[in-house]
């Protein structure tokens, strides 16, 4: 257990799972640790607490069945964070995901501990109207009710929770996402034509891998001499997993190579990244792959239009169309090596101008300085 008597300033950051943490907002995180700040990360356990560990963090793994809508449980949950809370009184937590937004301000508002949130994309409670998915967005209400502010990833979610009248901070603002470390993710120019396509993504059918593995077979069929590759884990429950066995059908197709520890010896390999998603928030991949200058086919869906520019570093079709899709690859299968080229350098320059990481590390730093100053 950490020293009770460290008086370094503190921050808490509290997401679904730390995987979370540890992997898209390390950047953030290590820019509060490089400052002498102290970090209290929360979190399921597994993947990505040993990585946290090892940057300096305290790590406080929580027992949460992220599935579960047992109300005895996520009680316990949000009491459990409340005893951390207490115990380190950080000067603002900030969380992200759904289920962290929600406990996070249940555990805060008794405390009197600020917190912010962020709203990491929409996902299923807003693409179906079921009694328990307007719940959710209710609690989404409640969540962000009384943070001290509320981040959006793309302004089409920030206008769809003022349109619908959910609650949101006190003050709002859109950031790009988690953005993208530009020098991990190095501009790697392309001059050739597109031959490889990949895609990243679990394996749920939210993310479109069913149209995906689909369009690639439609494609290959008139274009045999294109590569398809998927990357990324699979689903072990739940609705929409799409499973092992159903991937491993268009083997001959698609060659999907799991989930990898460094993605970027797969885009390095393709020169298109794909993403039919149905809803995003900011897509992640879409940035890692135009910081590299790779183009991306996108659906025309909220984040993901946002993620490109529309014929410029790539473009767009029909969410839930592997019609669409196959147009759209073949499409761009036709573009010589020069149009490529040039979208590649576009690509590169949109990632460095509008979504490099420090666009988001900056306005989580300068929160915690007013709320720091203001609880010294």
């Amino acid at each position: 257990m950490a020293d009770e008597r460290d008086d370094r300033p503190c921050v808490a950051f509290c997401a679904n799972k730390l995987f979370y943490l540890a992997n898209f907002r390390r950047g953030t995180i290590e820019r509060f640790l490089a400052d002498g700040v102290r970090v209290v990360c929360l979190g399921q356990g597994g993947d990505g607490a040993d990585s946290l560990v090892a940057m300096g963090c305290e790590v406080v793994a929580l027992d949460w069945k992220l599935r579960s809508l047992d109300p005895v449980h996520e009680l316990g949950v949000v009491h459990r964070i409340n005893a951390v809370l207490r115990r380190v009184r950080p000067s603002v937590v900030f969380s992200f995901t759904f289920k962290a937004n929600f406990a996070v301000s249940l555990a805060c508002l008794p405390l009197g501990i600020p917190y912010v949130t962020n709203v990491s994309g929409l996902g299923t409670a807003f693409l179906s109207n079921h009694p328990k998915h307007r719940v959710v967005r209710r609690l989404y209400g409640v969540a962000n009710g009384r943070a001290h502010a509320t981040f959006f990833q793309n302004p089409s979610d920030l206008e769809h929770f003022e349109r619908i009248r959910l609650s949101i901070g006190r003050r709002t603002a859109v950031l790009p996402g988690s953005g993208v470390n530009t020098e991990h993710f190095a501009f790697d120019p392309l001059d050739r034509p597109a031959r490889v396509f990949v895609m990243v993504a679990r394996l749920i059918a939210e993310k479109g891998v069913v149209e995906y593995l689909q369009a690639a077979r439609e494609a290959r069929a008139s274009r045999p001499d294109l590569r398809f590759l998927l990357v990324g884990p699979p689903e072990t429950d739940g609705p929409g997993r799409v499973p092992l066995d159903q991937v491993h059908s268009y083997a001959g197709d698609v060659e999907y190579l799991g989930q990898l520890s460094d993605v970027r010896q797969a885009l390095r390999q393709a020169e298109c990244l794909v993403l039919p998603s149905y809803r995003e928030g900011m897509p992640r991949t879409v940035l890692e792959a135009a910081s590299m200058g790779r183009v991306s086919l996108v659906s025309d869906v909220e984040g993901c239009r946002h993620a490109i520019e529309p014929g410029v570093t790539g473009f767009l079709f029909e969410a839930r169309s592997s019609a669409s899709l196959t147009r759209a690859l073949l499409s761009l299968a036709e573009k010589d090596g020069a149009e490529i080229a040039e979208m590649s350098r576009a690509a590169g320059r949109l990632a460095e101008e509008r979504f490099s990481e420090r666009l988001c590390i900056e306005p989580y730093l300068a929160l915690f300085e007013e709320l720091r100053g203001r609880k010294r």
